[in-house]
C-alpha cells in the first residue's frame, strides 16, 4: 500500500519507493486497468495527477527526508480521501518519479549495488526503450507493444524483474558509458556482421569422445585456420574503412591467439569501437568436466563475456546424437549504458524461450549473436518476435554454409512495409561478406571483398 511505503522512518531511498510502487501496481494490475478507464475516476485522475506531479518535481534529492515525506503523504492522502483507488495513486506516483528523477534513481542503484547487480525477482531494473532519438525523426518505428497493452508494472525508464527468473542467473553490468558509449543506439550507429567464406561442415575439425555412455564433442575449429584468420582480419579492415562502430563475427572461428590479436587491433577513439569476437571453445587440461564456449565483446574500455549454455547437438549416421560438451548453467548478462542495453548470446541460446522472454521483460535494446548453424529460419522468427515484443535490434552472424542457412540476420523495429517487421537475411556467398546496417537508414549494405 502507498501509505505503508511512505510511513517508514526517513530517509527513504527513491529507488526503494519506486520498486515498492511498481510492485503494488503488479499485484493490483487487474484493478488498476479497470480503474484507469472508469468514467467516474476521470476528473479525480487529472486533478490528483497534477498535484502528485508538482510534489514529485519539488524533490531535490534521491532520498526523501521527513519534510518531503510529509508533503508526499499529504498529496497521497488527498487522493485517497477523494476515493481514488490506492493502486491508481501508486501508478501515478511511480510514473512521475520515473519521469522526473530517472537519472538520480539509476545513479542511486549503482551506488547501492556497485558495478554489477545480481537480478532477483522484482528487482528494480533501469531500461531505455528505443524512440525517435534512437532511429531518427524520418524513420517510422514498428508499433510499440506498450500502446496495445499498456504496462502496469513498468515506466518508460524502469521495470521490475519477473517474479520467476526460471532458474536463469541474470546479472546487470552498468556504469559502462565509457566503454559502450560509442556503440549506444542512435541513428548513425553502424553495425556489421563480418563472415568469412561460409564453412561447410567438412571444413571444420572437432574432438569427438564419450564420457560414460554420453557421446560428446568439443574444440570445434576451422580446418584451415590461417585462411579464416586472414579473412577475418581483412573483413575487419573493411569494417574500419566503412566506419562500422560494432562488428560481430561468427561462432567458433576464433582461438585464443586471434582473440589476443583482435584485442590489440582496436584503436582508442577510432572505429570499430567494439568487436564481438565470435566465440571459442576454451582450452582445458582434461575431458573429465564440461568446457566453455565463450563469446567476448571487445571494446577499447575492456572486455565482456557470455558463456553459451544451450549445447549444439550433431545427429550422426545411425541416429547417434553427439552433444556439445559445455556447462548448461543458464547465465545472462545485460550490459547497460545510458542509451543501450546489450545482450550477448551464442547460437542456440538465442532459440531458448527463457532467454528471449527475459530479454523482453528486461527490455534489451541490442541483441548480438555469433552463430554456426545450418538452420537459421528459427533465428529469423526469434529476431522478428523480439521486434514485436520489445522493439529490440538483433544482429546474427553465422559462419556455416548450408541450404536454408543465412550468413547474416538483421532485425530492427523499423517499419518498412505494411506487413510488419521482417528480418533481413543474407544467403551464403562463395566468398566472405560484410553486412552493414545503419540504424537510421532503411538500406542494408552488403559488401563482398
Amino acid at each position: 500500500m502507498v501509505s505503508n511505503l511512505l510511513a517508514g522512518p526517513p530517509p527513504l531511498a527513491m529507488s526503494t519507493l519506486l520498486a515498492g510502487l511498481l510492485a503494488e501496481c503488479r499485484d493490483g494490475a487487474g484493478a488498476l486497468r479497470v480503474a484507469l478507464v472508469a468514467p467516474e475516476n476521470a476528473r479525480m485522475l487529472h486533478a490528483h495527477d497534477v498535484a502528485l506531479r508538482s510534489c514529485v518535481r519539488a524533490l531535490d534529492d534521491d532520498e526523501l527526508f521527513a519534510e518531503e515525506l510529509d508533503e508526499l503523504r499529504a498529496a497521497v492522502d488527498a487522493a485517497l480521501v477523494d476515493a481514488l483507488p490506492e493502486v491508481v495513486v501508486a501508478w501515478l506516483l511511480a510514473g512521475h518519479l520515473s519521469a522526473e528523477h530517472a537519472d538520480a534513481i539509476t545513479q542511486q542503484l549503482q551506488r547501492l549495488h556497485g558495478p554489477e547487480l545480481a537480478v532477483t525477482p522484482r528487482a528494480l531494473v533501469p531500461i531505455r526503450p528505443p524512440d525517435r532519438t534512437t532511429f531518427g525523426d524520418d524513420v517510422r518505428l514498428t508499433t510499440n507493444p506498450e500502446t496495445t497493452t499498456p504496462p502496469t508494472d513498468r515506466t518508460l525508464r524502469f521495470t521490475l524483474a519477473p517474479d520467476d527468473l526460471r532458474g536463469v542467473e541474470v546479472t546487470l553490468s552498468w556504469g559502462l558509458d565509457g566503454a559502450l558509449a560509442p556503440v549506444a543506439l542512435r541513428p548513425d550507429l553502424r553495425l556489421g556482421a563480418a563472415c568469412p567464406a561460409p564453412l561447410a561442415p567438412g571444413n571444420l575439425d572437432k574432438d569427438s569422445y564419450e564420457r560414460g555412455d554420453q557421446p560428446l564433442f568439443y574444440d570445434v575449429r576451422p580446418t584451415d585456420r590461417e585462411r579464416v584468420r586472414a579473412e577475418i582480419l581483412e573483413l575487419l579492415e573493411r569494417a574500419r574503412e566503412s566506419r562500422a562502430h560494432l562488428v560481430v563475427l561468427p561462432e567458433l572461428l576464433v582461438d585464443d591467439a586471434l582473440l589476443a590479436t583482435l584485442e590489440g587491433w582496436l584503436r582508442p577513439g577510432e572505429a570499430p569501437f567494439g568487436v564481438v569476437a565470435g566465440s571459442r571453445h576454451v582450452p582445458r587440461s582434461d575431458r573429465d568436466q564440461p568446457g566453455e564456449n565463450v563469446t567476448t565483446l571487445l571494446t577499447t574500455g575492456g572486455r565482456h563475456e557470455h558463456r553459451k549454455y544451450a549445447p549444439y547437438v550433431i545427429r550422426e549416421a545411425g541416429g547417434l546424437d553427439r552433444h556439445e560438451d559445455i556447462w548448461p548453467k543458464k547465465r545472462l548478462r545485460l550490459l547497460v549504458s545510458g542509451r543501450s542495453s546489450v545482450l550477448l548470446l551464442v547460437c542456440k541460446d538465442f532459440l531458448d524461450a527463457e532467454a528471449t522472454a527475459l530479454a523482453t521483460a528486461l527490455r534489451a535494446t541490442l541483441v548480438l549473436v555469433p552463430a554456426l548453424t545450418d538452420r537459421t529460419g528459427e533465428f529469423c522468427v526469434r529476431a522478428e518476435q523480439l521486434v514485436l515484443d520489445c522493439q529490440a535490434t538483433t544482429l546474427v552472424a553465422n559462419g556455416l554454409r548450408a541450404a536454408g542457412a543465412s550468413t547474416a540476420i538483421v532485425a530492427r523495429p523499423v517499419r518498412t512495409s505494411t506487413t510488419g517487421p521482417r528480418a533481413f537475411t543474407l544467403d551464403p556467398q562463395q566468398g566472405s561478406s560484410l553486412t552493414l546496417v545503419t540504424l537510421g537508414d532503411p538500406i542494408v549494405d552488403v559488401r563482398h571483398p
